[in-house]
């Protein structure tokens, strides 16, 4: 797939700018940088074994490294590797972002009526065997049990448990930026990890409102995001002010079926209305089988989502 022989092309241009830049540098930054290649050289052999949501994360966590060694390097004498990694940084954010394009869920907005497309018989073939029917209810009260009950349930699927891990062990390596952006608001971290993961392949270079660059404000709805500071932002500073325009600051109640209701909110109800299980809470468990949005209000019933869904990685959490 181009994506991702653009990002393997990429990734190599970004070792070779940490090669250029090692001799100009100090002792703790030549680690970084030894570390960096390493990893990278890691995530070119990796490209091809997984899928493109893995692959979007580890373009996304080369792209942080190569900015954290940017960071450091601006607090002392630098050259024009420095701007070339910034460079190289950013390409590999970009690209992240197209791979992530390619198989994210986009957003699940409750149709009126059900899709032309969605026609009786397809909606039968998409709303799923046995107990997990969803309820057509969007009201938190009517959902608490449902939500209970599923959490209970849900059994990770053999076949995707080393996908569940991976994304696990970053929710945990980043763990202390979460509970960073979470204190003051009164958020726990693994709700504000979770939705980073889902919503950007843990990419701490862009705005966790939408995905756009923290280079400037927002473009994309919700535009014009943060309204104060300038940029460019901290991704905390920005990531906080997403929290609060998302109402999530102050909130008193974090239990298990809340932070699922919150969760399938901010992706958006439509599943309901088909019968299906929202796959960004139980995707790779055995609450879903299939049926997925797969554009803005376009369902399709025999679409499957290749994205862990919330429910599984919290679970996973323990």
């Amino acid at each position: 797939m181009t994506t991702i022989a653009e990002a393997r092309s990429a990734l190599v241009e970004a070792t070779n700018v940490l090669v250029r830049r090692r001799p100009a540098a100090s002792s703790q930054e030549k680690q970084a940088i030894d570390d960096a290649i390493e990893d990278i050289n890691i995530k070119i052999g990796f490209l091809d074994q997984v899928g493109l949501l893995q692959a979007a994360v580890s373009v996304s966590d080369a792209a942080n490294e190569l900015q954290a060694i940017v960071a450091s390097a601006r607090l002392g004498p630098f050259d024009d590797t420095v701007k070339a990694l910034a460079g190289a940084a950013q390409k590999l954010f970009d690209l992240q972002g197209q791979i992530r394009a390619l198989e994210a869920l986009p957003p699940a907005v409750a149709p009126n009526s059900p899709p032309a497309a969605a026609t009786a018989p397809a909606m039968a073939a998409a709303a799923p065997v046995g107990a997990f029917k969803p309820s057509a209810s969007t009201n938190f009260a009517a959902l608490q049990q449902e939500y209970r009950s599923f959490y209970d349930a849900c059994t990770p699927r053999l076949e995707f448990r080393g996908q569940i891990a991976f994304f696990v062990n970053h929710l945990a390596k980043f763990r202390s930026r979460y509970e960073a952006v979470g204190q003051g608001l009164g958020i726990p971290w693994q709700f504000i990890g979770i939705i980073h993961g889902l919503e950007g392949s843990f990419n701490f270079g862009t705005h966790l409102h939408n995905g756009d660059p923290l280079t400037a404000r927002t473009v994309n709805a919700p535009a014009g995001m943060p309204k104060t500071g300038n940029p460019p932002f901290s991704w905390e500073d920005s990531a906080r002010d997403a929290l609060i325009h998302e109402g999530f600051g102050g909130q008193s109640d974090w239990s298990v079926p809340q932070m699922l209701f919150r969760w399938e909110s901010y992706n958006g109800m439509g599943y309901r209305p088909f019968g299906v299980p929202s796959p960004y809470l139980w995707s790779f468990s055995d609450i879903y089988d299939t049926g997925k949005y797969v554009a803005d209000g376009r369902f399709d019933p025999n679409a499957v989502s290749k994205q862990c869904g919330a429910a599984v990685m919290l679970k996973a959490l323990g």
